[in-house]
């Protein structure tokens, strides 16, 4: 019985190893493919620059370079960085030649993991910290992979990031190398860490069951792959920069298994292994995460076929994750949508206040009377939040977030403002379907009426196009089907329904407005054309506005209404639309309100007097003009009592994220613009000026650094009109805000206010 168990056994591995032999055959490539983003080419610097990554091709410039894969590792990563740097800085204290990098490679993290990173590298510098922000989840191996071929090191080591093995053993690793090679970096050689003869001084455990999957395991590695090595998958191996160069740019396997593929790379390159001891530390993991780990070794018998299920892996898994993620993918109604979850969140909120309804969220200060109300909590917006570090996040997602999983139009990489409007009114990541179905709709929405045609004509030429703006969205108010409804009495608990469908209206009509405005101003009078119902709502208003076929403005076109979008409601177009809506005006009247709260110079015109200053410094120093002229004409500029403009935020107390993406879109496209150049020196130059001064919160540059210098190279030059734009994105999340304001029922806006004399009474003031 035993002897035909085992007959039965050597058969079935023989069987597989043939099917695993042939489905290899078939679906690998003779090169592997080294994907990477052109965005994924640069870190960011503690400034907000971005700088590209060296090359594992060049010749290395320091000792070491770890190499440490995180995909959302924002509770375990601190303990393993905090052990890491401070070995790694003692280390270099007591050997002046001992220079180091981390490079954070963060596996398309949706957590915390960049951020946390990156504030390791504020306090530590570029130099020392850098971090990989992959857009999308490559996998282990393909994180990295990416990251060892942008390292700087003579020795590249891998380490993960639970902080398993301590990290102290490193000085073993390198000995080892070192003698083997002897000391140099130019030869083939790895040392890896191993749990095979574990040293007595571990405190690592395991499970019985952990035990035999991971002998199992190994069994399975040795008979198809790897015979020298007893333990594969310790996460801390060390490498010469000649065997990482020679490896990494021509492994297949990106996901787990990619440590066999390393060392049976290396073994048929005859490579000398060397496997060290190294002391286990034990995880302090969730027994949900253990269980998922010890679920992840029971896969691992697949290990001789891994290349075709790697690829299953990665088609699928991100689709499912998606289909779980947009419960209400399957439909394009919505409105229905909105119905559906409207009576949920009006029970939440009343069960919230019911409960909360006495609690305080904060304290108001003389200064915050007199200041603008800045900080003052005192209002209540669902589409966005305002973090002072982080900038502004959609519905939680930040800006980076949103271009990565928002959808796109074909070929392109920026994404949809359709998909941002259906996120900040549901709260869900829309599907393509659903966005397509958006954009076919405000197509069908968009023509003008007669009258305001007629009267956008007779609008002479030299009246400002956000007047232009703001007089037509009021004429619109003749079609609102809120204000015929309210008049008719409708009941407040379908006010929303009119709202929205006011809200629809107007965003399908805006960009016709503003296009008519454009071509009336600008163009002589040229009529905007029909809208192309095949086409998106952005490539419609750039089409209308005269550049058909010009992809890369249409690209930042969708981009710049993208992150114009919301600002969370403070800010004070947002605060003028509820406000005014408060009083149930209609969905016209209330942004014709706000359009005129955006023309302020203080509020939408920024961008323009960027760019006028920018003429201003070009004019007096020339294109190329060195840094400390530019230097010298910025303190002119501040002895003057001027401010810099496009420096600063009211909230922002870093670099807004809206400058950062506008940057690398320039980066992209336009990379020699001698204005973009100008851009950049300036973003060198301004920050550590004005610190020093010392007078700003916040010396980091904002949204309307750069988004003039954008639209004047793809030939929109008429700065007046650069607010209308402004305008028409802004329309995306008020609009949402207002139809949730009247979902809720949130009653008219009527704060307290006082004369001096009373408030000086109250404080005691004699």
């Amino acid at each position: 019985m035993l002897f035909t168990l085992v007959c039965y056994g050597i058969g079935f591995l023989v069987l597989a190893f043939v099917v695993t032999a042939i489905i290899l055959k078939a679906t690998t490539t003779p090169f592997p493919i080294i994907k990477r983003y052109d965005e994924e080419e640069f870190y960011e610097d503690p400034s907000g620059i971005k700088v590209q990554f060296p090359s594992i091709e060049d010749d290395p410039s320091i000792e070491l370079s770890v190499i440490i894969p995180a995909y959302e590792e924002e509770k375990r990563l601190p303990t393993m960085l905090d052990e890491c740097i401070d070995f790694l800085e003692r280390k270099e204290q007591e050997n002046s030649k001992f220079s180091y990098e981390i490079i954070i490679v963060s596996d398309g993290s949706k957590d915390k993991t960049v951020e946390l990173s990156l504030k390791y590298c504020a306090k530590y510098t570029s130099n020392k910290i850098r971090v990989l922000d992959l857009l999308e989840n490559r996998g282990k191996g393909g994180a990295v992979r990416l990251g060892m071929l942008s390292a700087r090191g003579r020795l590249l080591l891998f380490a993960d990031a639970d902080g398993a093995t301590k990290f102290s053993d490193l000085n073993k690793l390198e000995e080892s190398l070192k003698r083997t090679t002897k000391n140099n970096w130019r030869a083939d050689a790895i040392s890896i860490g191993s749990r095979a003869h574990l040293e007595k001084e571990s405190t690592a455990t395991r499970s019985l069951f952990r035990t035999i999957l991971m002998h199992g395991f190994h069994l399975l590695v040795w008979i198809f792959a790897v015979k020298t090595i007893r333990d594969t998958q310790c996460g801390f191996k060390l490498l010469t920069r000649s065997a990482a160069r020679k490896i990494f740019n021509i492994m297949h396997v990106e996901r787990w298994a990619f440590d066999v593929e390393l060392l049976f790379i290396a073994e048929s390159l005859k490579m000398p292994i060397d496997e060290i001891a190294v002391l286990q530390i034990k995880l302090r993991l969730h027994s949900c995460q253990t269980s998922e780990q010890d679920q992840r070794k029971m896969a691992l018998f697949r290990i001789s076929s891994t290349k075709c299920l790697t690829e299953a892996h990665q088609k699928f898994l991100p689709a499912i994750i998606t289909c779980v993620r947009n419960i209400s993918a399957d439909s394009t109604d919505l409105k229905g949508i909105l119905a559906d979850k409207i009576p949920k969140e009006q029970e939440r909120i009343k069960n919230f206040r019911k409960e909360h309804g006495g609690t305080k969220v904060g304290e108001v200060t003389v200064d915050m009377m007199y200041g603008g109300m800045r900080g003052i909590k005192g209002l209540v917006c669902e589409t966005s939040v305002l973090d002072p570090d982080e900038g502004i996040r959609f519905r939680g997602m930040s800006i980076p977030e949103c271009q990565k999983v928002l959808p796109k139009a074909p070929g392109g990489a920026e994404p949809l403002p359709e998909g941002l409007f259906w996120l900040l009114i549901t709260g869900d990541v829309p599907s393509k379907a659903q966005v397509d179905s958006l954009s076919s709709e405000w197509a069908n929405r968009a023509a003008l009426p007669g009258h305001v045609v007629t009267m956008l004509n007779n609008f002479p030429t030299t009246l400002h196009p956000m007047s232009q703006l703001s007089a037509a969205v009021t004429a619109l108010n003749h079609e609102s089907k809120f204000a015929k409804a309210y008049s008719e009495g409708v009941h407040k608990s379908k006010y929303w329904e009119y709202t929205y469908e006011d809200s629809m209206d107007l965003i399908a009509k805006l960009p016709v407005v503003a296009a008519t405005i454009y071509r009336n101003t600008y163009r002589d009078g040229k009529g905007i054309g029909a809208i192309d119902p095949k086409l998106d709502w952005s490539a419609n208003f750039t089409r209308m506005l005269g550049y058909d076929n010009n992809e890369q403005l249409t690209e930042l076109m969708r981009l710049y209404l993208t992150i114009h979008s919301d600002h969370e409601g403070g800010n004070v177009s947002a605060h003028t639309v509820h406000l005014v809506g408060s009083a149930l005006s209609d969905p016209y009247l209330s942004f014709s309100a706000g359009m005129n709260g955006l023309a302020g110079p203080l509020h939408g015109l920024a961008n323009q007097e960027v760019l006028v200053w920018l003429q201003k410094l070009r004019g007096e120093l020339g294109d190329n003009a060195d840094e400390n002229k530019v230097k010298d004409f910025i303190w002119k500029t501040l002895k003057s009592g001027q401010v810099v403009p496009g420096y600063g935020h009211a909230v922002l107390r870093k670099t807004d994220p809206r400058y950062t993406c506008q940057r690398e879109f320039a980066l992209k496209h336009l990379p020699n613009d001698p204005l973009f150049q100008l851009v950049s020196n300036i973003y060198k130059v301004v920050p550590p000026i004005l610190t020093e001064l010392g007078k700003v919160k916040n010396p980091w540059p904002n949204v309307d650094a750069h988004s003039g210098v954008l639209l004047q190279y793809y030939g929109l030059k008429e700065m007046n009109y650069y607010t209308v734009l402004f305008g028409v994105s802004r329309a995306l999340g008020v609009l949402a805000s207002l139809v949730w304001d009247r979902a809720l029922g949130l009653p008219i806006e009527r704060p307290k206010s006082m004369a001096t004399d009373g408030l000086m009474k109250a404080c005691g003031h004699k």
